[in-house]
């Protein structure tokens, strides 16, 4: 089944660009609106390179001509939806408390997969059969037992209780040498505001409401996979190239516009854009663009959202309900907790080995 392989290669994709967003929003605190608007410029220059490399100019020209004039409004509405499913994961990742996985998080957005199965089988006449609908049931059950239960990596290593501790003093989480040396946030750039919120707005020492972003990250993307596979679904002609480079353009140029929008102070101050997490936004892309240690990452992270998208748009053409491919793709979670204990050192959830067994219980059951 060659969707399920897309699905699978998307979930792998999605599981180390969560990782490099880790990075990003939770252990140098750049603006999470900045990550998403840095990695998808940066995407969007993978897509062209391979669209070119490939030879597919031309088919992909007559694709966008035909999306321009057909399928723009949905287009815009799916890759907003996307934009801010994708925020609101990642100030999530920023606020969640040191002492859990950032899969928690993730798990917590993976309910997206509810939304845009039902959403599927309502209004696009996509077909559930017994098997796959218990087989997402059970996907989903296992994220839900992948991203919960107690902290086992103290046995895996002793230095794990050393480095809560620097998370619970900083409140930003742990930093090497290395990274306070190499990152942008220099001392000019941790001044008293930045002391008492970081810039996601999260306080020190108060309860964050990260799992309501989570929520959000949910609702989000769960209407922005339905409308990504109408789209998939109804322009069967289209390249899924071309779709992925008009969902990851739709999503720069807009935050292109919000950075040329609040570069202005007054404008800044006048829509309180602290409020809405936009706080430093415009500071935080420039660093963004000017430090070689985020641009590198930035290109792993940036190849990891396009090629995923482009697996899930590829797995959507080729399965009868899209809630199947997301559930697969959902998986990503479970990958991510074992890479983000691996590199950085964040707790690993008790039952993850279990959930990765449950999940693959689920597969089995979908792809019957």
């Amino acid at each position: 089944m060659s969707w399920l392989k897309w699905a699978i290669g998307t979930a792998f994709l999605w599981a180390i660009q969560s990782v490099s967003t880790y990075y990003f929003t939770t252990i140098t605190l750049i603006n999470s609106v900045a990550v998403n608007t840095f990695t998808r410029g940066i995407g969007l220059l993978c897509v062209i390179c391979y669209i070119v490399i490939s030879g597919l100019s031309s088919k992909v020209q007559k694709d966008i001509g035909i999306i321009l004039s057909t399928d723009i409004f949905f287009m815009i509405v799916s890759s907003i939806l996307m934009l801010l499913g994708n925020v609101f994961l990642y100030m999530s990742y920023a606020k969640i408390p040191h002492n859990k996985n950032a899969s928690v998080a993730t798990g917590l957005s993976n309910i997206c997969i509810i939304i845009s199965t039902m959403l599927s089988y309502l209004f696009l006449n996509g077909t559930l059969s017994l098997s796959s609908g218990f087989g997402i049931i059970v996907c989903f059950i296992a994220l839900s037992i992948a991203t919960t239960g107690g902290d086992i990596s103290a046995i895996f290593s002793h230095k794990h209780t050393k480095h809560n501790g620097q998370h619970d003093k900083n409140g930003v989480g742990h930093q090497d040498d290395d990274h306070q040396d190499d990152d942008h946030h220099d001392k000019d750039h941790h001044d008293k505001d930045h002391q008492d919120n970081d810039h996601q707005g999260r306080e020190k020492n108060k309860h964050s409401n990260w799992i309501t972003y989570a929520l959000y990250s949910a609702v989000f993307y769960g209407l922005g996979m339905f409308s990504t596979l109408a789209l998939a679904k109804y322009g069967k002609n289209l390249n899924s190239i071309s779709s992925s480079a008009m969902i990851i353009l739709i999503e720069f140029i807009i935050g292109i516009i919000i950075y040329f929008s609040f570069k202005n102070k007054s404008i800044s101050k006048t829509y309180a854009v602290k409020k809405y997490g936009l706080h430093n936004y415009s500071r935080d892309l420039d660093n963004l663009c000017s430090n070689k240690k985020f641009i590198l990452n930035g290109i792993l992270n940036g190849i990891c959202e396009a090629g995923g998208l482009f697996g899930l748009l590829n797995s959507y053409k080729g399965v009868s309900n899209g809630g199947m491919a997301d559930a697969i793709t959902g998986s990503y979670a479970i990958i991510q907790a074992p890479l983000l204990y691996a590199v950085y050192n964040t707790p690993l959830q008790m039952r993850t080995m279990l959930g990765l067994l449950t999940q693959g219980v689920g597969m089995y059951f979908i792809q019957k």
